[in-house]
């Protein structure tokens, strides 16, 4: 999702490629419990902020559609209490995630971990 928008898809062709994932997933390890992660949103790609939010937003009512899947919200977490992209979590490219970010993803993956691993 954030390389597909950074190359310039559009939300809808962001939703379409999860959709084919989803397809093979579902041939090929049915019944497998699936969490789409949210699209994160850089320093470096704010400008196509908005295309993400909105795949999001439609990845978010496609978990609700499926059976086993749900939908994590970790966009938020790298946001500070007035929306903004809190640039301490990025690396020095302000494209890709540091350690500090990664912690606050993995505590937040850790609250799914019975969904993901036992269901």
């Amino acid at each position: 999702g954030d390389n597909d928008i950074g190359n310039h898809c559009d939300s809808n062709k962001v939703t379409e490629l999860y959709i084919d994932l989803l397809q093979k997933i579902d041939r090929y390890l049915p019944g497998i419990p699936v969490t789409l992660l949210s699209i994160k949103c850089s320093p470096a790609r704010r400008a196509m902020r908005a295309t993400i939010e909105k795949a999001n937003a439609q990845l978010e009512r496609l978990a609700k559609t499926r059976p086993n899947t749900r939908y994590l919200d970790l966009f938020s977490d790298l946001l500070d209490s007035q929306g903004d992209i809190k640039e301490s979590l990025f690396e020095g490219d302000k494209l890709h995630l540091n350690s500090k970010a990664y912690d606050i993803w993995t505590k937040q993956l850790s609250k799914e971990q019975t969904f993901i691993f036992d269901s």
